[in-house]
Formats: C-alpha cells, sequence, structure tokens
C-alpha cells in the first residue's frame, strides 16, 4: 500500500474507531433510556406521532446488531492501528455490514416521518456514517 494510501486508511479507520466508540456508548445509554422509560429517542428520533411498538422491536433489532458490529469493529481498528495487522476479510465483512444495517436503518425509519420530523439529526448520521464507506472500499482495494 502507498504510503499516503496507508495515511489515509490510518485516518479512516480512526476516525471509525472513534464514531463506533461514540455510537456504542450512545446505543448503551439508549438502551438503559428503554428499560427505565420504555422509549426510544436518543439515537432514532422519533416522529411526530412518537414511535410504533413494531418499530420499537425494530429498532431495538438494529440496536443489538449494531453494538456487535461495533465491538468487532473496535477490535479491526486495535489490530490495523496499534498492532500493524489488516484483517481485509474481517474489515470487508464489518463495514458491509455497518453498510447494510444503516441502509436497513434508514430504509425502516424513512416511511415512519422521523426523517422529516428530525431531517437534521438524519442527516448529520448520514454524514458521519460516509467515511466508513470511503474505509471499506479502501480496504477492499488493499492488498
Amino acid at each position: 500500500m502507498k504510503k499516503s494510501n496507508w495515511q489515509l486508511t490510518q485516518y479512516l479507520s480512526l476516525y471509525v474507531g472513534f464514531i463506533q466508540l461514540v455510537h456504542f456508548t450512545l446505543l448503551c445509554v439508549s438502551g438503559y433510556h428503554y428499560i427505565k422509560y420504555n422509549t426510544i429517542e436518543l439515537l432514532a428520533p422519533p416522529p411526530a406521532q412518537g414511535w410504533s411498538q413494531q418499530a420499537i422491536y425494530f429498532l431495538l433489532g438494529c440496536g443489538i446488531i449494531d453494538a456487535i458490529l461495533v465491538l468487532f469493529t473496535l477490535y479491526f481498528v486495535y489490530m490495523y492501528l496499534f498492532l500493524g495487522v489488516l484483517k481485509r476479510t474481517l474489515g470487508i465483512t464489518l463495514f458491509s455490514g455497518s453498510t447494510i444495517t444503516a441502509l436497513i436503518f434508514g430504509i425502516g425509519t424513512l416511511p415512519s416521518g422521523a426523517w422529516s420530523f428530525h431531517p437534521l439529526s438524519y442527516w448529520i448520521m448520514v454524514g458521519l456514517f460516509v467515511p466508513f464507506i470511503v474505509l471499506l472500499f479502501k480496504i477492499w482495494r488493499s492488498e
């Protein structure tokens, strides 16, 4: 890997690791909030009428899958940044999985009206996720 590509991959990995650490913390806080108050609002701002029970189950499922992906992603980032080992297959699997779950989350929340009720929140999530896709392609193209 050329030095400039290697540096970009390092910066993207650092960014992804930081975002995933914040994401995991917010998933835990959101889970605690759900257990205590039986509502989901932190990571998925609700539409005007609130989340239906079916949507809550959908969001909980997304959150559990996200938490698992986050933990493996943190392992991937640790291996790459601190040990210099690029686990290509793991990276492709994780970032493909994250992309798919992000699409499922978007497709699942869009019809509810949550995106039009909280456009800034949801578009910030999209913006924060773009480097994940860039990193996926960088890893995909690595040797």
